[in-house]
């Protein structure tokens, strides 16, 4: 098996308003999903599978359902957080002067789509 990973373009002129609103939305649960485990603070306490987000609105929080977003998706943010961690200790072991992670408050392609 060879692994290839392919980047896409999108003109987003060409897009119908649903394609982009379906668009917008795939991002926004990725930015929920991503915010919702860094709240927990923990992880081991952190879901691969989890199908919903806390999310803050004004002063109540509210659970979203996580509907567009793939498995593999969920997984790969959970992963890249641990991921980021992990580095954040590296630097942290290695003298640098390191803070902790933030919440998003947008997400971009690069922490959302999984290579592959």
């Amino acid at each position: 098996m060879l692994c290839r990973v392919y980047e896409v373009k999108v003109v987003a002129s060409k897009l119908s308003r649903q394609k982009k609103e379906l668009i917008s939305q795939l991002f926004r649960e990725a930015k929920w999903l991503r915010n919702s485990e860094l709240a927990k603070g923990d992880l081991k306490a952190m879901d691969r599978d989890a199908k919903t987000a806390v999310v803050k609105v004004g002063d109540v929080f509210e659970t979203r359902e996580l509907t567009l977003l793939g498995s593999q998706i969920r997984q790969d943010i959970v992963d890249g957080i641990k991921s980021e961690v992990k580095g954040l200790k590296t630097r942290k072991s290695k003298g640098e002067h390191v803070g902790r992670l933030k919440f998003k408050t947008f997400a971009t392609a690069s922490r959302c789509v999984s290579p592959g």
